[in-house]
């Protein structure tokens, strides 16, 4: 467990490439980082105060062929943190809408969907306003929410800015 406050940064890293690692607040059912989704880098704005789980852990292919889970673990929370931080939308990051609509991309633009959440990802689509995205949660990286979204009919997924995305209906 680490305690942080809301506002603050938290970093985490591991420098074994088959070991991952969660984090959570304490008995929240979702995670605010996903190691085996989001890679073995985490840097986090926590969302508000209290005591946060990093669960640390190693790939099933890598215990299969016997891998030892020798690693180090990185983490370092930063920042003088506040009261709270409004959330972007009504549930904040541990929920949201199920459907998510692209909204407010410039005329002629498209929004990048990205691999990870990070405008450096490579892109993995590029889609006008007006489509419907499954959301498949949120998390912070820097200054940037980043919601995790998937086309309805499952054919592609990926990382999208959120302040790209509005809710929608699905419809």
């Amino acid at each position: 467990d680490i305690g942080a406050d809301a506002g603050q940064s938290a970093s985490l890293s591991t420098n074994n490439p088959s070991s991952y690692f969660n984090i959570q607040a304490r008995g929240a059912s979702q995670a605010l980082f996903n190691g085996s989704i989001d890679g073995n880098l985490g840097d986090v704005i926590v969302p508000s105060s209290g005591d946060y789980v990093i669960q640390v852990y190693l790939m099933r292919n890598a215990a299969r062929r016997g891998e030892r889970a020798d690693f180090s673990l990185r983490i370092e929370v930063t920042g003088g943190g506040s009261s709270a931080l409004p959330p972007d939308y009504a549930d904040g990051l541990t929920g949201g809408p199920d459907f998510w609509q692209v909204a407010n991309v410039p005329p002629g633009d498209r929004l990048n969907v990205r691999s990870r959440p990070s405008s450096q990802a490579t892109i993995v689509a590029r889609l006008r306003n007006g489509i419907i995205l499954r959301n498949r949660g949120c998390r912070m990286n820097g200054q940037t929410r980043w919601c995790r979204v998937e086309r309805r009919d499952g054919s592609s997924s990926g990382w999208a800015a959120g302040k790209f995305l509005v809710e929608s209906g699905g419809q």
